[in-house]
C-alpha cells in the first residue's frame, strides 16, 4: 500500500510520516468494507460457501482455493532457483492481480514475482522477453 499512492500525483510530495499515517487510514479503511462485505454475503446467502484465492484455515465461513496447479512457484527473484514467497501469517498469498505471472521458456514451471523483479531483470539483460 506505499508504493501505489507514490504513482499519484496528488500524494507525491506527502512527506513519509504523510503518507504512512494516509496509508494506516485506508487499509483501516480497507478492512471495515471487507468486514462489512463478509457480514453481507453471510446475511444474504445464508447457505452458501464463501471462496477466496487467499489462504485461510479452510474452518468456515470463507475457504481458500489455489489459482494454480503443481507447477506453478511464487518467487522473489525471476529465476527457477530464487527464494520462494514466504508468508509468516498466511495473509499475503501471491494472487495475478498483485503480481506478474511469468513463463520461461523450456521450463514447465510458471513463476509469479513482482512487477518491478521482471523490469529490473529485462532493463539488466538478465533475460529477454516481454
Amino acid at each position: 500500500m506505499l508504493e501505489d499512492p507514490r504513482l499519484n500525483r496528488h500524494l507525491k510530495n506527502l512527506s513519509r510520516c504523510e503518507l504512512k499515517r494516509l496509508v494506516t487510514r485506508v487499509a483501516f479503511e480497507t478492512m471495515q468494507r471487507s468486514v462489512a462485505y463478509s457480514k453481507l454475503g453471510e446475511m444474504v446467502f445464508p447457505h452458501h460457501v464463501r471462496l477466496s484465492t487467499h489462504a485461510h484455515d479452510n474452518a468456515g465461513p470463507k475457504f481458500g482455493i489455489r489459482l494454480f496447479g503443481p507447477n506453478f512457484r511464487a518467487r522473489e527473484q525471476l529465476s527457477l532457483g530464487g527464494a520462494e514467497v514466504r508468508s509468516v501469517d498466511m495473509l499475503q498469498v501471491p494472487t495475478p492481480w498483485h503480481n506478474c505471472v511469468v513463463n520461461m521458456a523450456g521450463h514447465s514451471t510458471l513463476i509469479m514475482t513482482k512487477s518491478k523483479v521482471v523490469r529490473d531483470a529485462l532493463s539488466k539483460g538478465s533475460f529477454s522477453g516481454g
